[in-house]
């Protein structure tokens, strides 16, 4: 998978840069004083070369497992990429079309329970904290990473990959020979480790399986659901913005200082 993810970034870029060398020899020397820490590495979703870029910068000091929407399966380009860096190494989230056109990821607990065994195995996941955007801006972070982390007590790295000079995009094969054609400049953000305050996920999961069952749901139940999701969007959101910290303000979105106003006004 290594190698895999430095030839697509390699085909990819003119020049990549990493920014936080310290703070991943920090990481190094953490694991070592204690190796049973666990992590979940999230960041933001610019661009398709998100993921080669943090195997190519982490994949040597993590054994990792990406989680991808499962549409990507379906997709050549994807999955020329896929077969580039090994599709063991990835683990589908799941997925369901809009009516108007379009997907949404689907919040499937199951995702997790398969996520959660590959740690067992030693794996560390990458997960992203918000779905693919093809504008170059944030969108709202989703509970999937934090959630995760509460399942497994992990800690969570916040990255990001700051693209310049263009756009990479695998959702087609003229667009994948595009991207290799124009080379762009990347920059990949590695922050330190975010500690979560811990959050009892088992309100989410019991309500998320009663609903797949099709059993009934109380009112109790519903409202620790909500209480639950609500703090797990809080944390999500802290991360959103770390991550949005480490990108230039126009590449921010939802996290711009003056769109979190407007925002707010709403």
């Amino acid at each position: 998978m290594q190698k895999g993810a430095e030839r697509v970034v390699d085909m990819a870029t003119k020049s990549f840069q990493v920014d936080g060398q310290e703070r991943i020899e920090a990481l190094r020397q953490g694991r070592q004083e204690n190796p049973d820490q666990r992590f979940v590495i999230t960041g933001s979703h610019l661009s398709n070369l998100d993921v080669p870029a943090a195997v190519k910068v982490l994949g040597r000091d993590f054994n990792m497992q990406v989680a991808p929407e499962s549409v990507l399966f379906g997709l050549t380009a994807q999955q020329i990429v896929m077969n580039i860096a090994g599709r063991e190494n990835f683990t589908p989230l799941e997925y369901k079309k809009r009516k108007g056109g379009g997907k949404m990821g689907v919040f499937n607990p199951d995702n997790f329970d398969a996520l959660g065994e590959t740690m067992e195995e030693g794996r560390t996941p990458w997960i992203a904290i918000h779905p693919m955007t093809t504008d170059g801006k944030m969108k709202h972070a989703r509970v999937g990473p934090v959630f995760l982390a509460q399942k497994t007590g992990s800690r969570v790295i916040p990255t990001a990959l700051e693209v310049r000079g263009g756009s990479i995009s695998f959702e087609g094969i003229a667009e994948l020979a595009k991207g290799f054609a124009k080379k762009v400049d990347a920059t990949y953000h590695v922050g330190s480790p975010i500690e979560l305050e811990p959050v009892d996920i088992a309100p989410l999961e019991d309500v998320l399986r009663k609903r797949e069952r099709g059993e009934k749901i109380t009112k109790e139940e519903l409202a620790a659901f909500k209480e639950t999701h609500r703090r797990l969007q809080e944390q999500a959101d802290r991360i959103g913005e770390a991550i949005a910290a480490m990108l230039p303000e126009e590449q921010r979105g939802v996290y711009a200082k003056e769109e979190a106003t407007d925002e707010n006004v709403k």
